[in-house]
């Protein structure tokens, strides 16, 4: 996807800024930790927020209409049951409820409301209820990424990775309360800025994976 830095764009930028701020320990710099930095901000950001860029809408699968779940490998697109947005099935434009964690599916069969669930099929990660239930569902899901290589584009807004290290660096190197409260300062509005953005998006009817008010913000 064009216009978004490498990790190695961004870890040059992040030593930039470094530079400019005043303390001997930011004058020396690891490039494995400012990566490692810059990895743990995006895994914090990539958990809170629904990121268009790893966001997959409408995914088709087939329900094997036994076990409830889909004949296809999920795992090219799917990590984690977290990763879940949306559940629709067939044609349906309102979303599955996630069941409850205590649910009894045994003696539910078509004709019941139809619910998904996580689950610890490998492949899978989550499953319809009924078990029996046949068809087709859309599956809206975030695509996790591999950790980053130096060479990996970094589908997220630079100026929010760049603060979120520089802060992070200096936190750790505890010499320029200033140059800390900056940057802190830079961070907390550029993902403000951030939330109103996801914020303006739309939001479907019904209840949404996990938090039907809070979608497009955060997870609880």
């Amino acid at each position: 996807m064009p216009g978004y830095s490498t990790m190695a764009d961004l870890i040059q930028q992040v030593i930039i800024e470094l530079r400019l701020e005043s303390g001997p320990s930011v004058q020396q710099y690891a490039e494995d930790v400012i990566a490692r930095k810059i990895q743990r901000i995006f895994n914090s950001i990539f958990h809170e927020y629904w990121l268009p860029g790893y966001t997959h809408n409408g995914l088709v699968f087939t329900l094997d209409g036994t076990t409830g779940t889909v004949v296809e490998d999920l795992t090219p697109v799917l990590k984690r049951a977290e990763d879940i947005r949306y559940v629709f099935y067939e044609g349906e434009q309102k979303p599955l409820n996630r069941a409850p964690e205590v649910f009894n599916p045994i003696g539910m069969t078509g004709g019941y409301r139809r619910y998904w669930q996580p689950t610890a099929i490998t492949g899978k990660h989550f499953r319809i209820l009924p078990l029996n239930t046949a068809g087709q569902i859309s599956l809206h899901c975030r695509v996790r990424p591999d950790p980053f290589t130096a060479t990996s584009e970094v589908i997220m807004d630079e100026e929010l990775l760049i603060a979120g290290a520089v802060y992070d660096y200096l936190v750790d190197d505890k010499e320029n309360e200033m140059a800390i409260k900056k940057w802190e300062g830079i961070f907390t509005k550029r993902e403000s800025q951030l939330r109103q953005q996801l914020n303006s998006g739309p939001v479907p009817f019904g209840q949404s994976a996990y938090n039907p008010l809070t979608e497009w913000m955060t997870n609880p």
